[in-house]
């Protein structure tokens, strides 16, 4: 078995993807800033056949990385920041942390394969309405997050000719436990679905399972990025998400009939909408508080329709999702229910 160094894996996917790893046997080391908190992921995985360890290291202190990078086979980074784009650290740690891992792996007599977890928004919405986003595609981001996380991409980029690299663009990311797409169940739980402009915009979603399954096939067997990436442009690059891309309106309505209600459709005109990131980012900012609702993620929201390609996936790695993303939409739904997180229809 495998030697597989995870960075951000006490978190939200992070979780998911420790738990697959161990499942299939592998020794795994999880990256742990000093004030994590690891003892539920312990708790989960305790009965799994593969092992876990923690190590303190931070990716934003290099030699914090040395040890675990250079002891292992596989990395897969996916500590990052997410909800507070104003924040000075923000572009240091998605970017320049991801910089660093490389750096420490480019480093190895024989360096460790890294699986670079990226987003969709470093690609940017799809490019021609209708049609969804490929690997191939120019990026064009169009947030300060998808900017960083572009930028971590090119990092990854300029070792690739020496450390095997494969880089993960999942799209929207639902589950249980998860407080990031939580806005939009509990929308859902108070009759309405919110419509970011006035058109009819589609989304990729992807549930953590499923992902975490994925991300774990492309450390196994997917392709690595080329040399030169511009003689192979989308090589060694994945979109993981659910073949459906419903209309925004559908999410919500399909979480609605999870929740056993019915759902009322809402447009917001974008200005509005982008006014309303501003206000919430203002009153983080003043809080000192990070939070997902902000301006730049209001800049996502109405650029257009966020979908994605797995053509590659599905060649690659055998992707494919087992469970349709409306049921799936629904199982969340009741997850949050059964653990108080929403109220329970009477």
């Amino acid at each position: 078995m495998a030697r597989v160094f995870v960075t951000g894996g006490t978190g939200f996917i992070g979780q998911r993807v420790v738990e697959r790893l161990l499942r299939d046997g592998h020794d795994v080391v999880c990256s742990m800033r000093p004030r994590s908190f690891a003892t539920r992921l312990e708790q989960k995985v305790r009965d799994l056949p593969g092992t876990l360890r923690f190590v303190v290291a931070d990716v934003g202190i290099p030699d914090t990385l040395a040890a675990p990078i250079h002891d292992t086979d596989y990395v897969i980074h996916l500590a990052a920041m997410l909800k507070a784009p104003w924040d000075p650290q923000f572009m240091f740690v998605n970017a320049d942390g991801t910089r660093n891992i490389f750096e420490h792996a480019s480093e190895v007599k024989t360096p460790p394969t890294v699986i670079f977890v990226s987003s969709v928004a470093a690609s940017g919405p799809a490019p021609i309405a209708g049609a969804p986003r490929r690997e191939s595609d120019p990026a064009v981001p169009v947030s300060r997050y998808g900017e960083s996380k572009f930028r971590a991409e090119q990092a990854a980029l300029v070792h690739a000719a020496k450390v095997p690299t494969t880089i993960i663009r999942p799209p929207a990311v639902f589950g249980p436990e998860d407080k990031t797409s939580f806005a939009l169940f509990e929308t859902a739980a108070k009759g309405l679905a919110l419509v970011p402009t006035m058109a009819e915009p589609r989304m990729s979603m992807v549930h953590v399972d499923d992902l975490a399954w994925g991300i774990v096939a492309a450390m196994e067997r997917g392709q690595r990025v080329a040399a030169d990436p511009t003689s192979a442009p989308g090589q060694g690059i994945y979109f993981l998400a659910h073949r459906e891309t419903p209309a925004m309106a559908e999410v919500g309505r399909w979480i609605g009939e999870g929740l056993g209600r019915k759902v009322r459709v809402l447009h917001v005109p974008r200005w509005l909408t982008l006014l309303g990131g501003a206000i919430a980012e203002a009153v983080a900012r003043l809080r000192g508080r990070a939070s997902i609702l902000n301006f730049d993620k209001a800049r996502e929201a109405t650029a257009g329709s966020w979908t994605c390609a797995i053509d590659q996936a599905e060649h690659d790695l055998g992707f494919a999702p087992p469970t349709a993303m409306k049921e799936r939409l629904a199982e969340t739904a009741r997850w949050y229910q059964a653990e108080g997180w929403l109220p329970k229809r009477s």
